[in-house]
């Protein structure tokens, strides 16, 4: 059932066509309206740039969640929120998530599902350390050393770049992500 995705937009990324759909369902079914709205209010929060604004407005969504008739759909995502309120409030000093970090756990969890017979933490260290899916930084180019050499005609290559490469990026995302769905790990 397509549809159901619809429940799952946010408000503002409806079309007119879905807008219409959801506006029906939300008028005939009371308990689905307040469950949408509560989702749509918890999205809410993270749309201020200001921290002190975000608590207040979970603050607020918390309480109305917890003494409405939807705080048991509520209650895990309440719980986590609760438990790593910290972590999770710190998106606004950077706005950033974990999603790409749930992502490829999702990925592995699915391969590992597939019957491969590696156990998640397996998987995950052959992952993290499969140097064929970390980026590293390429070498720089060394202008000074260049324009020396050019000016002494004494060309050396080795001296021109920096060959001392010692910034490894992590795991490329989206090397392990194509890499994961052909299956190659």
């Amino acid at each position: 059932m397509r549809e159901r995705f619809i429940l799952l937009k946010r408000k503002h990324d409806l079309n007119e066509g879905e807008s219409f759909l959801l506006d029906t369902w939300l008028g005939n079914l009371p308990a689905l309206k307040e469950a949408y709205e509560l989702k749509e209010e918890f999205y809410w929060i993270w749309d201020t740039p200001d921290p002190d604004e975000g608590h207040l407005r979970y603050s607020q969504w918390r309480h109305r969640c917890m003494s409405s008739n939807s705080k048991d759909a509520y209650k895990d995502l309440v719980r986590a929120v609760d438990n790593w309120h910290v972590e999770i409030f710190n998106y606004f000093d950077k706005r950033l998530t974990n999603a790409y970090t749930e992502s490829i756990n999702s990925i592995i969890r699915q391969v590992e599902r597939m019957g491969r017979g590696y156990s998640f933490d397996a998987l995950r260290a052959k992952i993290l350390f499969n140097e064929k899916l970390h980026k590293k930084r390429k070498p720089r180019f060394n202008s000074s050393a260049f324009n020396k050499a050019m000016l002494y005609d004494t060309f050396n290559w080795y001296e021109v770049n920096d060959h001392d490469i010692t910034d490894n990026l992590g795991v490329d995302f989206s090397t392990l992500i194509k890499n994961l769905e052909k299956g190659d790990l």
